[in-house]
């Protein structure tokens, strides 16, 4: 038998042995990780959550680690979405890169009990280049604009330019449009 053989169930080939053995019904379920996961949300900081969780996907091998991540995302990352509107008061938040700076917190308290990432628990790798975004308050705060606010200045500025003002002002947007540097 091949090892794609082996992760196969009635012609389903499964991405690991655990899903596969879970397919099988040879796993116990998580309800119990559940209720955890489910109390300490109610009476507990999204730091001491996030500790939590580490230790039960290290330690006790949770059987199906994302479902538990989409279910409890919001209650993990809680403490990052109030720093990031805290932080940056005009700035539509992303849930994207809240949910993702919750996956860098979490794999980095991953690494320190295993020395292994996220992936190798089954959960999403975090995508690092986004922590900068978040803890950069000068990068955040150029994207704080008003935007609505800018296209209406904009269009007021505009309509009082003289005609060679706005023959120089239509071929910049031309060269930025068209991408031509020109």
């Amino acid at each position: 038998m091949s090892f794609k053989a082996l992760k196969t169930i009635e012609g389903v080939v499964h991405p690991t042995f655990q899903a596969v053995c879970r397919a099988l019904g040879l796993l116990e379920d998580d309800t119990h990780w559940d209720s955890t996961l489910e109390e300490a949300s109610i009476f507990n900081s999204a730091f001491k959550i996030r500790d939590l969780f580490a230790i039960m996907i290290v330690v006790f091998e949770v059987g199906d680690p994302i479902k538990l991540w989409e279910k409890y995302r919001e209650s993990l990352s809680e403490d990052i979405r109030r720093r990031i509107e805290r932080d940056n008061r005009n700035i539509e938040l992303v849930v994207d890169i809240v949910y993702n700076q919750c996956l860098i917190l979490l794999e980095d308290i991953v690494t320190l009990m295993s020395g292994k990432s996220l992936l190798h628990f089954g959960l999403p790798e975090p995508i690092r280049k986004q922590s900068f975004v978040i803890n950069n308050r000068k990068y955040m705060s150029e994207l704080a604009y008003d935007v609505s606010r800018l296209i209406q200045v904009v269009s007021v500025g505009v309509s009082k330019f003289n005609h060679d003002q706005k023959k120089v002002y239509d071929n910049v947007l031309n060269s930025v449009d068209s991408n031509s540097g020109c």
